[in-house]
Protein backbone atom coordinates (compact mmCIF):
# COMPACT_ATOMS: atom_id res chain seq x y z
CA UNK A 1 0.00 0.00 0.00
CA UNK A 2 2.75 2.38 0.77
CA UNK A 3 4.30 1.71 -2.62
CA UNK A 4 1.13 2.51 -4.38
CA UNK A 5 1.05 6.11 -2.31
CA UNK A 6 4.18 6.76 -2.65
CA UNK A 7 3.53 8.09 -6.50
CA UNK A 8 0.61 10.61 -5.32
CA UNK A 9 1.41 14.48 -4.68
CA UNK A 10 0.56 14.73 -0.61
CA UNK A 11 -2.53 16.45 -1.46
CA UNK A 12 -3.89 13.23 -3.48
CA UNK A 13 -2.65 11.07 -0.61
CA UNK A 14 -5.13 13.21 1.62
CA UNK A 15 -7.94 12.55 -0.49
CA UNK A 16 -7.37 9.08 -0.99
CA UNK A 17 -6.88 8.80 2.66
CA UNK A 18 -10.84 10.70 3.06
CA UNK A 19 -11.83 8.45 0.44
CA UNK A 20 -11.09 5.65 2.60
CA UNK A 21 -11.96 6.70 5.35
CA UNK A 22 -16.25 8.01 3.52
CA UNK A 23 -16.20 4.68 2.35
CA UNK A 24 -15.72 2.82 5.73
CA UNK A 25 -18.31 4.96 7.22
CA UNK A 26 -21.01 5.06 4.63
CA UNK A 27 -19.74 1.91 2.96
CA UNK A 28 -19.98 3.32 -0.24
CA UNK A 29 -18.58 6.61 -2.23
CA UNK A 30 -20.69 8.56 -4.36
CA UNK A 31 -20.34 9.30 -7.79
CA UNK A 32 -20.39 12.61 -7.03
CA UNK A 33 -17.29 12.44 -4.97
CA UNK A 34 -15.61 10.61 -7.96
CA UNK A 35 -16.50 12.75 -10.27
CA UNK A 36 -14.93 15.68 -8.06
CA UNK A 37 -12.15 14.09 -7.55
CA UNK A 38 -10.79 12.51 -10.52
CA UNK A 39 -11.25 16.33 -11.80
CA UNK A 40 -8.86 17.48 -9.25
CA UNK A 41 -6.84 14.91 -9.93
CA UNK A 42 -6.40 15.79 -13.81
CA UNK A 43 -6.07 19.49 -12.84
CA UNK A 44 -3.24 18.38 -10.30
CA UNK A 45 -1.19 16.38 -12.47
CA UNK A 46 -1.42 19.09 -15.14
CA UNK A 47 -2.87 16.17 -17.84
CA UNK A 48 -5.88 18.75 -18.35
CA UNK A 49 -3.65 21.35 -19.51
CA UNK A 50 -2.00 18.50 -22.28
CA UNK A 51 -5.41 17.82 -23.67
CA UNK A 52 -7.27 21.10 -23.72
CA UNK A 53 -3.90 22.56 -25.76
CA UNK A 54 -4.09 19.72 -28.11
CA UNK A 55 -8.15 20.20 -28.71
CA UNK A 56 -7.30 24.32 -28.89
CA UNK A 57 -4.15 22.93 -31.64
CA UNK A 58 -6.84 20.98 -34.09
CA UNK A 59 -8.98 24.03 -33.65
CA UNK A 60 -6.94 26.34 -34.71
CA UNK A 61 -5.34 23.93 -37.65
CA UNK A 62 -9.00 23.22 -38.92
CA UNK A 63 -10.14 27.08 -39.17
CA UNK A 64 -6.83 27.97 -40.83
CA UNK A 65 -7.30 25.17 -43.77
CA UNK A 66 -10.83 26.08 -44.03
CA UNK A 67 -9.73 30.22 -44.17
CA UNK A 68 -6.93 29.71 -46.37
CA UNK A 69 -9.90 27.65 -48.86
CA UNK A 70 -12.99 30.17 -47.94
CA UNK A 71 -11.88 33.33 -48.19
CA UNK A 72 -10.39 33.04 -51.69
CA UNK A 73 -13.14 30.84 -52.88
CA UNK A 74 -16.05 32.97 -51.60
CA UNK A 75 -14.07 36.28 -53.13
CA UNK A 76 -14.41 34.42 -56.58
CA UNK A 77 -17.66 33.40 -56.23
CA UNK A 78 -18.81 36.95 -55.69
CA UNK A 79 -17.02 38.21 -58.70
CA UNK A 80 -17.49 35.60 -61.17
CA UNK A 81 -21.10 34.81 -62.18
CA UNK A 82 -20.22 31.35 -63.60
CA UNK A 83 -18.43 30.23 -60.97
CA UNK A 84 -21.65 31.01 -58.62
CA UNK A 85 -23.82 29.53 -60.92
CA UNK A 86 -21.32 26.52 -60.52
CA UNK A 87 -21.36 25.68 -56.45
CA UNK A 88 -24.09 27.78 -55.42
CA UNK A 89 -26.66 24.87 -55.61
CA UNK A 90 -23.66 22.80 -53.60
CA UNK A 91 -23.55 25.55 -51.17
CA UNK A 92 -27.07 25.16 -50.74
CA UNK A 93 -27.16 21.57 -50.33
CA UNK A 94 -24.02 21.19 -48.02
CA UNK A 95 -24.78 24.32 -45.58
CA UNK A 96 -27.91 23.47 -43.89
CA UNK A 97 -26.61 19.92 -42.64
CA UNK A 98 -25.01 20.20 -39.35
CA UNK A 99 -21.69 19.34 -38.80
CA UNK A 100 -22.26 16.94 -35.90
CA UNK A 101 -24.22 14.72 -38.50
CA UNK A 102 -21.14 14.46 -40.01
CA UNK A 103 -19.35 13.34 -36.86
CA UNK A 104 -20.34 9.98 -37.31
CA UNK A 105 -19.08 9.11 -41.21
CA UNK A 106 -15.76 11.37 -40.35
CA UNK A 107 -15.26 8.64 -37.40
CA UNK A 108 -15.83 5.61 -39.94
CA UNK A 109 -13.95 6.79 -42.65
CA UNK A 110 -10.95 8.91 -40.87
CA UNK A 111 -11.13 6.93 -37.63
CA UNK A 112 -10.47 8.11 -34.01
CA UNK A 113 -7.87 10.45 -34.88
CA UNK A 114 -6.70 13.69 -35.22
CA UNK A 115 -7.96 13.84 -38.94
CA UNK A 116 -11.24 13.27 -38.44
CA UNK A 117 -11.38 16.60 -35.80
CA UNK A 118 -9.96 19.04 -37.94
CA UNK A 119 -12.06 17.98 -40.81
CA UNK A 120 -15.20 18.38 -38.76
CA UNK A 121 -13.72 21.48 -37.90
CA UNK A 122 -13.46 22.27 -41.51
CA UNK A 123 -16.75 21.17 -42.63
CA UNK A 124 -18.36 23.45 -40.01
CA UNK A 125 -16.87 26.99 -40.69
CA UNK A 126 -15.74 26.15 -44.30
CA UNK A 127 -19.37 26.56 -45.66
CA UNK A 128 -20.62 29.79 -43.61
CA UNK A 129 -17.02 31.62 -44.38
CA UNK A 130 -17.68 30.98 -48.20
CA UNK A 131 -21.38 32.09 -48.24
CA UNK A 132 -20.73 35.18 -46.11
CA UNK A 133 -17.56 36.33 -48.21
CA UNK A 134 -19.39 35.21 -51.05
CA UNK A 135 -22.40 37.65 -50.18
CA UNK A 136 -19.87 40.30 -48.62
CA UNK A 137 -18.23 40.62 -51.76
CA UNK A 138 -20.72 40.94 -54.11
CA UNK A 139 -22.45 43.85 -52.05
CA UNK A 140 -19.35 45.46 -51.42
CA UNK A 141 -19.01 45.87 -55.71
CA UNK A 142 -22.66 46.17 -56.39
CA UNK A 143 -22.33 49.72 -53.85
CA UNK A 144 -18.44 50.41 -54.98
CA UNK A 145 -19.80 50.63 -58.70
CA UNK A 146 -23.15 52.20 -57.71
CA UNK A 147 -21.80 54.99 -55.76
CA UNK A 148 -17.92 55.71 -56.71
CA UNK A 149 -15.98 56.17 -59.52
CA UNK A 150 -13.39 54.25 -58.00
CA UNK A 151 -15.52 50.88 -58.16
CA UNK A 152 -14.05 50.08 -61.57
CA UNK A 153 -10.60 50.14 -60.43
CA UNK A 154 -11.69 48.04 -57.94
CA UNK A 155 -13.87 45.27 -60.27
CA UNK A 156 -10.29 45.06 -61.74
CA UNK A 157 -8.37 44.37 -58.82
CA UNK A 158 -10.58 41.26 -57.87
CA UNK A 159 -8.98 37.76 -59.63
CA UNK A 160 -11.85 37.18 -61.77
CA UNK A 161 -11.27 40.44 -63.65
CA UNK A 162 -14.95 41.28 -64.97
CA UNK A 163 -17.92 42.14 -62.70
CA UNK A 164 -20.93 41.98 -64.89
CA UNK A 165 -23.89 42.61 -62.46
Amino acid sequence: MEEILSRFAPAQKELIAMLHAFQAEYGYIPKEAIARISRFLHVSEGEIFIHTGLTLMRMLVGLAIAFAVAIPFGMLMGTSRTTERMFSPLLSVLMPIPSLAWVPLFVLWFGLGNLATILVVIYASVFTLIFNTWVGVRALLQVSMKYFPLGLTLALCWPAGSVSR
